[in-house]
């Protein structure tokens, strides 16, 4: 049982990185790079016009 709960620690740690790291390495990304944003700004405007091109 106690490499259960040790794993379960371990787990916790891993989510807790990931939740912190992804935002951090978005703004990174996006931040340094302003053609980065526009190109994904502008595939998602795209794609809402697929979807939703009555309200465009």
């Amino acid at each position: 049982m106690t490499s259960l709960g040790t794993s379960k620690g371990v787990l916790e740690i891993v989510k807790f990185a990931v939740y912190v790291s992804v935002p951090i390495g978005l703004m990174y990304f996006f931040a340094n790079n302003t053609k980065n944003l526009t190109k994904f700004m502008g595939a998602f405007r795209n794609s809402l016009r697929g979807c939703l091109g009555f309200l465009f």
